[in-house]
This record gives C-alpha cells, sequence and structure tokens, in this order.
C-alpha cells in the first residue's frame, strides 16, 4: 500500500472494501482513469555520460606525490612539520633531509 501513489492511497483509505484483491482491482481501476504523467526522463547523450564519467574520475583520483616528496612535503613545501619516508625534500642547506 505504501508504495502506490498518493492519489490512489488517498481514493483507498475512504473505500469499504477490506479484501486485498477488491483494493487492487480498485487500485488499478484509479491509476487507469487517472492518466497520471509518467516519471520525467531525460535523454542523455553519450558525449554527456562520457563527460560525466571523466569527472567522476578526475574527482575521485588520489593525488600522488611529485618528484619523491612525501605528502607534507609535496602540499606544504617548506612549511611541512611532518615528514614520511622516503622523501627528497631538500632543506635550505641545499642536501636531502634525512626524516
Amino acid at each position: 500500500m505504501q508504495q502506490m501513489p498518493s492519489q490512489v492511497r488517498a481514493t483507498l483509505a475512504g473505500s469499504p472494501v477490506k479484501d486485498l484483491r477488491a483494493l487492487a482491482r480498485e487500485a488499478d481501476k484509479v491509476l487507469n482513469s487517472s492518466r497520471m504523467p509518467g516519471p520525467a526522463v531525460r535523454v542523455v547523450g553519450a558525449a554527456d555520460v562520457q563527460a560525466i564519467r571523466e569527472d567522476v574520475i578526475a574527482a575521485t583520483q588520489r593525488q600522488r606525490p611529485t618528484a619523491g616528496l612525501c605528502y607534507y612535503h609535496a602540499r606544504f613545501g617548506t612549511r611541512a612539520k611532518q615528514c614520511r619516508p622516503p622523501c627528497s625534500f631538500a632543506s635550505g642547506n641545499g642536501r636531502a633531509d634525512a626524516h
């Protein structure tokens, strides 16, 4: 009953009929006579689907650390407070820090 459209439920709620099969027949009559519009459907072209697919892939790909840097140095550079090996971040003295 809960999966029926609200218009059909409202009509059947006031019905004196309690037999399930009879209620189903009444529901069918209400649906057939009401000519309710079907669900709205938008046709989507293949190009639209491909564009959406590419957007999803781009949004879900993990960003990889660049040039041997750990996540923290790739993201924050000299302001990084943490480091994870292997990391080739060069400190101010020109050599790679041994983090």
